[in-house]
């Protein structure tokens, strides 16, 4: 007999009168990847609330490794959602956030931040421009890979010259500086900056689509021969601007990733022979001793009075 990660027998979802789960029988045997497809209102979301235990089913049971978890709150599941609604806490880092299950579980503080970053082979630095990637590259041994860098490099591999089409006007100059760091000034035909918010890339597609055609357009022109998209917004668009254009263009999200999985797959990592080490303890002037980086886990308990 198989064994299964998760087995829905006859569950179903029942809201009043309106039936949004009926009677589902699905086996996902151990391992196994199961995605749920279907337009709106079909009960994809409702059926994953009811695994998760957010729902309460309305018949049927469900079965997580073989043991019934029908009646079991969402803590006593071992299991994990990924809201529609994203639901990362802002006020903690990438990593933090990994461990905020372990830390749930008991794990220790220093465990549960080496077991965090153990998850990931690799880090991609989202934002073109690629902000703070020298000290990222400092507190880790995995790669880390910028879109910026990444994109340009694979553009430089498929053309004399490309072209980079962006965001606000503003930052024009930040996208100069970012062509002029990683070396390819010389190859680049034009940077083009538009009056194109950030936030309209993910609210408005159409928008996007006919403001980076137009300026892909006036870039192609200056003799740029590959299109980069200067910002992670515009991720997935790509294919139906080159279907328009004619010419390559470079999801710079995409081509960052592929990048980072070449590296892993390499068995490489960061360099820590120079640039990249970890920064070293220095003392800090003027503060006690109980305040110094070296002394920072035996710090004194402090009463504060107001």
């Amino acid at each position: 007999m198989a064994e299964f990660d998760i087995l829905l027998d006859g569950v179903s979802k029942f809201y009043g009168a309106v039936t949004a789960v009926d009677n589902i029988h699905l086996p996902i045997e151990r391992g196994a990847y199961c995605c749920l497809l279907g337009p709106s209102g079909c009960g994809k979301t409702s059926t994953l609330r009811m695994i998760a235990g957010h729902e309460p089913i309305s018949a049927g049971k469900i079965l997580i490794r073989q043991q019934d978890v029908t009646h079991r709150p969402p803590a006593r599941r071992n299991t994990a959602m990924m809201f529609q609604g994203y639901a990362l806490f802002p006020h903690m880092t990438l990593i933090d956030n990994v461990a905020f299950g372990l830390k749930m579980r008991g794990v220790g503080k220093g465990d549960h931040r080496k077991q965090a970053e153990a998850i990931f082979d690799a880090f991609i630095l989202a934002c073109w421009g690629d902000p703070g990637i020298e000290a990222a590259r400092e507190i880790t041994c995995k790669p880390v890979i910028g879109i910026a860098e990444a994109s340009l490099y694979v553009a430089n591999s498929l053309g004399a010259k490309f072209g980079v089409v962006s965001t606000l006007k503003r930052t024009q100059h930040m996208v100069e500086k970012t062509i002029e760091k990683v070396g390819l000034s010389s190859h680049c035909a034009l940077a083009l900056c538009t009056d194109l918010p950030v936030a309209a890339t993910a609210e408005d597609r159409d928008l996007t689509l006919n403001v980076l055609e137009s300026g892909a357009r006036t870039v192609i022109a200056a003799g740029a021969e590959v299109i980069v998209l200067g910002c992670a917004g515009m991720s997935g668009l790509d294919e139906l601007l080159a279907a328009r254009l004619g010419v390559p263009v470079i999801d710079s999200v995409a081509a960052a990733v592929v990048w980072a999985e070449a590296l892993v797959q390499l068995g490489k990592s960061t360099s820590k022979a120079n640039t990249y080490r970890p920064p070293e303890i220095k003392p800090i002037t003027g503060y006690p001793a109980y305040m110094q980086p070296e002394n920072l886990s035996h710090r004194p308990e402090i009463t504060w009075r107001f």
